[in-house]
């Protein structure tokens, strides 16, 4: 669609502008070669190729930048008559699938912030797409310009797309789109040539309308009716013409819209009723309980269910997750069994019990039959209780060849049905299952997993999580008071001193409930560190309602709030409650603004705060978080250096000798220590070199030094954090040595290739051969180093890094 500005001029390149443009751009960087050969693909047309040479050429973040010089614009310029085209087009479906990369769409709709937006990264909004909904949705196939990365613009990334082998994501959007061709009508708009000759070679290499029902259709130019015809033939898509782009098209759609209209105006007596399915398949629930606090090991039994050649959807156990199953039919129930019944979650992801009588009340009501696994078999009062068709497996607490009984499971159930397989058997029990019940089972016969994909920032990452340890009462307690907190318009703040893992156990606790579905509008994870005004502050907040440029971001909310659940995380929130001003007067003013910003922003969002400080406002709730236990302590001791001090008298040894004395029991601390320790270290060794830092290394005078702000008076223990930090220091090798001392001339962090050109740069110019030896060229691999033994943190795609501490 054509978009201009005010002054008549075109907002948006056409592609071989686009491209003429990136020619001149590697011209601008000397480039002239590749410039040249840009401008000669596009003149012959090869504008995928072209595509493709510009992007390996300019890479990294100076593609990033030309993208978004291109694509990110100044909506208020606009031409408003330029909203009639996608206006009309929103009233003709809340689902809409488009190729273009910019938020033109959005900007049109009445009612913007309620768009929901996406790529195909986002795979639980895919899953909504196809959903009946009230939510307007809107999916970027070919990608957003705010992710650049995964934007389909080159033949490499059309591959990603539409081949086979295509990456997950990229797999769950062709299968998307699959299944919206083969169960719903699809509109194709403004159909060009173009558009048409990518549409079969789409089809023709995906056979994407294979048993499509259809029909679908496309608004096509007069014109071009005849040469799209032609190359969509054998393709279910019938033209529909209009005279010519602009006023016509526009036209065309609102009469289509008039033709809705109508249609849904009619009687509904008029509209047949659908048939039920003759080949109704049984769809697969599987529902699994391990409690925040009483977190269980399922990953063995998950790996055998993944296995099965049928579609089983997993989800949280929940009680009323179970009672609004009534889409599944064969439910398998992963939990242990205590005195008080199946141990089960709430809905705050914390321990919760359902008695065994209870049960059958909660099941929904088109179950059929139900699978426990569990730890044990039940006993006969339990059993006696049952009325419904039960299996019980006691496989909970079993490995490998233990777990055999699920490898055949499907086959007995599915293929060859037969009550002989459950009856008389010591490790299965079975009660009110029949012959007839069995052969009733019928799931779809295909491979197909499916649990809930959350939206989760960069800054949450899941593999660095999963081994949390300790402190399971925490997470159980934050959950519950975040939940109750959010349900009083009110914020959590977690408070407590420095490296006590305030940040982790907050993005565990978030991860948790995204995991669960509790936030279905994302999380958002502002680093409260790099934020130096209270402006700063209120952009970070409004991104996360997809508001970047509202003039009042809370007056634009309480009219278009979209309702969603969102979870704002805000760490080491300290420092904008120091913030310092070049006039001291404004010190006092900013502060004020930023606790506003925060009370605002806990009406439309849950808020969860890690801070030194309490906000010391009425709408806080403060959690003071405890020091690590020894019984926590010794745990995380254990998972970092890998069991490898696992005898009684090493494990009372690093108790009382080195975890409590020296370093605290504090998880920075501790961290510290592990990862710069070689394997089978002596502890005597280590704790002997640990007391001489102490005692020889660290001085008062040090720590003022390096705990100098206001911000860093509540760091508990200084001493032993400062001495972890010398210990692992020391055991890096001298280049190393220097490469973290020149990351700590850049407090706020720096980008990595400036960093890198410096250091060269640096090394040229020195023309002192003893210098020189000691700046060898930094590697990534001296990066992965540092970051690994917790010294430096690197930021998104490493594309900056700073001390961490």
């Amino acid at each position: 669609m054509s978009v201009e500005n005010k002054d008549g001029s075109r907002a948006f390149p056409s592609w071989p502008e686009l491209l003429n443009f990136a020619a001149e751009r590697l011209e601008d960087e000397e480039l002239l070669d590749d410039s040249h050969l840009v401008k000669l693909l596009v003149k012959k047309g090869k504008l995928q190729q072209a595509a493709q040479e510009a992007q390996e050429q300019l890479s990294g973040r100076r593609w990033y930048d030309f993208m978004q010089s291109q694509f990110v614009i100044d909506f208020t310029q606009l031409d408003d008559s330029c909203k009639a085209l996608p206006q009309a087009i929103w009233q003709l479906s809340n689902r809409l699938v488009t190729l273009n990369y910019d938020k033109v769409l959005e900007w049109a709709h009445t009612e913007s912030v309620n768009v929901c937006a996406f790529d195909n990264e986002n795979t639980n909004r895919l899953a909504e797409f196809s959903r009946n909904g009230s939510q307007e949705m809107l999916w970027h196939l070919h990608g957003k310009i705010e992710n650049p990365k995964h934007m389909v613009l080159t033949p490499q990334s059309y591959n990603r797309l539409y081949q086979e082998d295509a990456e997950e994501h990229y797999q769950a959007a062709l299968t998307k789109f699959k299944e919206l061709l083969s169960n719903k009508i699809i509109l194709f708009i403004g159909c060009s040539l173009d558009d048409a000759e990518l549409l079969a070679a789409i089809v023709k290499q995906n056979k994407l309308f294979d048993n499509n029902t259809g029909p679908h259709y496309a608004l096509v130019r007069e014109s071009d009716k005849q040469a799209i015809d032609a190359k969509l033939t054998g393709i279910p898509v019938n033209t529909i013409t209009f005279s010519d782009f602009g006023q016509p098209l526009i036209d065309a759609v609102h009469q289509l819209v008039e033709c809705k209209n109508q249609q849904e105006q009619q009687p509904k007596e008029s509209i047949q009723p659908l048939k039920e399915e003759p080949n109704k398949h049984d769809k697969i629930g599987l529902f699994t309980a391990s409690p925040l606090d009483k977190p269980i090991d399922d990953s063995d039994i998950i790996a055998k269910l993944k296995k099965f050649k049928y579609p089983i959807s997993q989800q949280a156990f929940t009680e009323s997750n179970l009672m609004e199953a009534d889409v599944y039919s064969i439910l398998f129930l992963l939990a242990k069994t205590t005195s008080s019944g199946l141990l089960i979650e709430d809905d705050n992801a914390c321990s919760d019990y359902l008695a065994i009588d209870e049960l059958e009340s909660s099941l929904p009501i088109n179950a059929k039959i139900t699978v426990l696994i569990t730890d044990k078999l039940l006993n006969e009062q339990e059993l006696g209780q049952v009325k419904f068709p039960l299996l019980v497996f006691p496989l909970l607490n079993q490995q490998g060849k233990d777990l055999k009984p699920l490898d055949k499971l499907a086959h007995q159930l599915f293929k060859r049905p037969d009550v002989k397989h459950f009856i008389d058997k010591s490790d299965v029990q079975s009660v009110h299952i029949s012959g007839e019940l069995l052969e009733s089972l019928k799931p779809e016969n295909r491979q197909h997993w499916h649990k809930y994909q959350p939206l989760l920032p960069k800054g949450i990452n899941t593999s660095e999580l999963q081994g949390f340890t300790g402190r399971l009462s925490d997470l159980a307690d934050i959950s519950q008071k975040l939940a109750k907190a959010a349900n009083k318009q009110r914020l959590l703040t977690i408070k407590g001193s420095g490296g006590l893992g305030k940040t982790t156990i907050a993005k565990k606790v978030a991860l948790e409930l995204a995991n669960r579905g509790h936030f279905d509008a994302g999380v958002y994870f502002i680093d409260c560190e790099h934020i130096s005004s209270s402006n700063q502050l209120e952009i970070h907040i409004g991104s996360a309602f997809n508001l970047l440029a509202a003039d009042d971001l809370f007056g634009h909310l309480a009219k278009h709030h979209d309702q969603q659940q969102r979870l704002l995380i805000f760490d080491n929130l300290e420092s904008l409650l120091y913030l310092k001003q070049a006039d001291k007067s404004q010190n006092k003013q900013e502060v004020e603004q930023v606790k506003f910003l925060l009370s605002q922003a806990l009406i439309y969002a849950n808020v969860l705060v890690t801070s030194r400080e309490s906000i010391n406002a009425e709408w806080e709730d403060v959690l003071p978080f405890r020091q690590m236990e020894s019984e926590e302590a010794l745990a995380l001791f254990n998972r970092l250096t890998k069991n490898g001090y696992r005898s009684d008298k090493d494990q009372e040894f690093a108790r009382r000798k080195i975890l409590e004395p020296l370093l605290n029991n504090n998880p920075l601390a501790i961290k510290l220590i592990c990862d710069g320790m070689p394997a089978g270290k002596s502890l005597k060794e280590l704790k002997q070199e640990l007391e001489d830092d102490f005692f020889d290394k660290v001085k008062e005078e040090d720590l003022t030094l390096m705990f100098d702000d206001e911000v860093d008076l509540n760091i508990n223990r200084q001493e032993s954090l400062y001495v972890s930090i010398l210990y692992s220091y020391r055991s890096l090798e001298e280049h190393q040595k220097r490469t973290l001392e020149s990351f700590s001339l850049f407090p706020d962090g720096i980008d990595l290739d400036t960093f890198k050109r410096i250091v060269t740069e640096s090394k040229r110019r020195d023309r002192n051969e003893e210098a020189n030896k000691l700046k060898k060229p930094i590697s990534d691999k001296d990066i992965a180093i540092l970051t690994n033994k917790s010294l430096v943190e690197a930021g998104v795609f490493q594309v900056s890094c700073r001390i961490k501490w």
